[in-house]
């Protein structure tokens, strides 16, 4: 039997620095994300810049061309984590964002400008499943909702980070800028560890616990946590899947579920939003300055993930998600009524209201920051079964981008047919109907494991998994089990030769200890002849690692 751990000092833990390491990568997707929105005025106004102008129409492929690459990263962002690591797919991804912001930055003609969107698109795509893969795999069950809420934290900081600077720099200034964020991810992960259960996937075993001793220090059952950790992934090997196994519920319905909220989080309009900021200000007509709002919307993110990234484990993911669609109708809805007012009335219309798309919009930012945004990524890790999980979280990410390049390319055909305010009407629709496709389709998963969740979907229980066997030199071999029961068990099989009995938890045991006074006058010899059952002695329970919440859920508490 493993030492007993757990009980000892904790001391500070090196995989809250390995997530934030790699939250920079989250940065680095937000600074790309956010960059077209003050590159494209810019570009377009010619700012001291070698020269280099951009026509309306290349003006809408540089915005979507980043959203294009990310689709394609996500396709091979399944196979890239599970054949290099975690750790190396990131460290990868830093370099090539690397590589795109150079050749952005020394772009002379449009050709290349797109070029190096394309590149850190790809990238984006690949940091959006890595990171959120690696996050989850080396937190603690107790706080990988908090953690894992980060992600999203970090690509607001991104966004805010580019809003900012954009107004004192230009596009090849800020392109340089946005470079530093992938270079430090890369210097602080190269110091960082793998993912312990990659690791073990690969069967490199004492590679896995020098890993969780890196990760988790003093205090902690090393051994234990790497044997749970190996008993899980046998209960749900990855091994020999078969796509006509699709066909069954418990598989396509969790991925059907996924591919509808990634559909949501689309269709929302941020990423329209979120790339021509600046212009949607511009064409509101309001009276503060276009690069000002942009600034306001990026504190409005910032804040609002942090509040949601706070109550994620306490809300649960329904309610947020509901109040989230709840808001994005609202503040869309409210848009697109003060653009039909300015275009049916004229600009004196809505002269005294010059503030209200600030407030739309910053509205808008906190109903997505608080559900829409984060929730999604986290329920597709969640909802989808680990026998399929990369395999279906390929699918699912790359079916995101695909959203985001349909609906950030055709954004200005839909202002030009639609009309602005036929457009944010549009998508307040859909998120009208996402409501009451969350009401009806969403199961809670707060508080619950990943085998919970994944039973549940099947239909069936969760199975208790044995607890391991004491050493034989616990039990005491001069003295037959039978000799050791009270009178009133007299006639009766020994509970060592009990195999039937249940294994009970050691809270249980805890409180038969303070209310059975019968038991608690067992004597030793008893006590060492019913470790041979397969459950721990009562008066010491076997310990309990992490690892054995260590796919459960990030809220479990």
């Amino acid at each position: 039997m493993a030492d007993k751990k757990e009980d000892g000092p904790k001391g500070f833990e090196l995989f809250y620095v390995a997530a934030a390491s790699a939250w920079l990568g989250s940065v680095a997707m937000g600074t790309n994300l956010g960059y077209s929105s003050p590159a494209i005025p810019s570009l377009k106004n010619n700012v001291s810049q070698g020269g280099l102008e951009i026509t309306e129409s290349e003006e809408t492929w540089f915005g979507s061309l980043m959203t294009l690459g990310a689709l394609t990263g996500g396709l091979v962002a399944g196979f890239l984590v599970d054949s290099l690591g975690r750790k190396l797919s990131i460290i990868f991804s830093s370099l090539g964002f690397i590589t795109g912001w150079v050749l952005i930055a020394t772009a002379s003609s449009v050709i290349v400008l797109c070029l190096g969107r394309v590149i850190t698109g790809f990238f984006t795509g690949l940091v959006s499943l890595a990171v959120p893969v690696y996050v989850s795999e080396i937190s603690r069950p107790q706080v990988r909702g908090t953690l894992g809420t980060g992600i999203q934290l970090s690509v607001t900081i991104g966004i805010l980070a580019v809003f900012f600077f954009g107004k004192y720099l230009g596009w090849s200034s800020l392109a340089i800028l946005c470079l530093t964020v992938p270079a430090g991810m890369a210097v602080l992960m190269i110091f960082m560890s793998e993912s312990p259960r990659w690791l073990l996937q690969k069967g490199k075993r004492e590679d896995a616990l020098k890993a969780l001793q890196f990760l988790y220090g003093a205090g902690t059952d090393y051994e234990a946590e790497r044997n749970q950790i190996e008993l899980n992934l046998k209960m749900s090997p990855t091994e020999g899947f078969h796509m006509k196994e699709l066909q069954q519920p418990f598989i396509y319905k969790p991925i059907l579920i996924s591919l509808f909220l990634m559909f949501a989080q689309q269709l929302s309009g941020i990423n329209a939003v979120m790339f021509y900021a600046v212009s949607i200000f511009q064409s509101a007509g309001t009276t503060i300055p276009p690069e000002d709002c942009m600034v306001i919307i990026g504190v409005v993110q910032v804040v609002a993930t942090l509040g949601a990234t706070m109550v994620m484990d306490k809300g649960g993911r329904r309610v947020l998600l509901l109040t989230s669609a709840a808001l994005l109708a609202l503040s869309l809805g409210v848009l697109g009524g003060y653009h039909y007012v300015k275009s049916t009335k004229g600009d004196e219309a809505v002269e005294t209201i010059g503030w209200l798309p600030l407030v739309c919009l910053s509205l808008f930012i906190i109903g997505f920051s608080c559900g829409m945004g984060p929730i999604p990524w986290l329920m597709m890790g969640e909802l989808l079964p680990l026998r399929v999980r990369g395999f279906a979280t390929g699918i699912c990410t790359s079916f995101n981008w695909t959203m985001a390049f349909i609906v950030t390319k055709t954004f200005n055909d839909m202002l030009d047919i639609l009309k602005p305010y036929g457009t944010y009407w549009f998508f307040c629709a859909v998120m009208i109907i996402s409501f009451f496709v969350v009401v009806l389709t969403l199961p809670e998963t707060k508080g619950k494991t990943l085998e919970e969740i994944e039973a549940a979907f099947r239909g069936v229980a969760v199975p208790e998994p044995k607890k391991p066997e004491p050493a034989p030199a616990e039990v005491s071999p001069s003295i037959p089990a039978s000799s050791a029961a009270p009178p009133a068990d007299s006639g009766k099989p020994p509970a060592a030769a009990s195999p039937k009995r249940p294994s009970v938890p050691s809270t249980h045991s805890k409180s038969s200890k303070a209310t059975s006074p019968d038991k608690a006058a067992i004597s030793p010899t008893r006590q060492a002849s019913k470790t041979t059952v397969s459950e721990a002695p009562p008066s010491e329970p076997a310990p309990k690692s992490p690892a054995q919440e260590q796919d459960g859920d990030g809220g479990g508490n």
